[in-house]
């Protein structure tokens, strides 16, 4: 699929979708910054989270009027309903329509591990095209058989920065990920 033209990238701006919690997480932040540097000005970003976490009709709304007015024909998605939210991220009825206008939906799983991740990816099955997971090669494995789904990890697609304009140490670690088990020893071990 080669894509030429803007492209929509979909995420919450807020961690949860929610305001009060701060700025989404570092993981959202490396697929934007990834998408960005691949994609360069093309992107333009959508945050279904700054409508509100009761009603998905005006996001909807906003959302398929961008993807209209841009000519997009890609629609990237990190599609995660909020916490306590009593809306979609983007309704079943709007992605049938993006669908059916020809754009093509990538949906962005992180945690596909996680039944309720699963449950919605499955019930997004006749709506996204291809499936992108980064959690578990095994629930991949499992879930190819229903779903259009690949395993990728976060790209990492940045400008080269040369280690010597930020510190004098000769090298860089950076990790996009929570903080757990022996995660953050091994960081430790590799600044080391």
């Amino acid at each position: 699929m080669i894509i030429d033209g803007p492209v929509v990238f979909a995420f919450n701006r807020f961690y949860q979708g929610r305001e009060e919690l701060g700025a989404t997480s570092s993981w959202e932040r490396t697929w934007l910054g990834s998408i960005i540097n691949f994609f360069g000005d093309e992107v333009k970003i959508f945050n279904p989270d700054i409508f509100g976490p009761n009603s998905s009709s005006e996001s909807d709304s906003a959302l398929i009027s961008l993807l209209n007015e841009s000519g997009a024909r890609l629609l990237l998605m990190v599609f995660h309903n909020g916490l306590d939210w009593k809306r979609s991220f983007i309704s079943d009825k709007a992605l049938r329509h993006i669908r059916k206008t020809g754009v093509r939906i990538v949906a962005i799983w992180g945690d596909l591990q996680i039944p309720a991740q699963r449950s919605l990816a499955l019930g997004l099955c006749d709506t996204v095209d291809l499936n992108i997971a980064t959690a578990s090669e095994s629930v991949v494995a499992r879930l190819s058989r229903d779903l259009p789904l690949i395993y990728s990890w976060v790209p990492i697609i940045d400008s080269p920065i040369h280690s010597s304009e930020l510190c004098n140490c000769g090298a860089q670690v950076s990790y996009a990920g929570g903080v757990k088990g022996n995660r953050l020893d091994t960081v430790r071990y590799l600044e080391q």
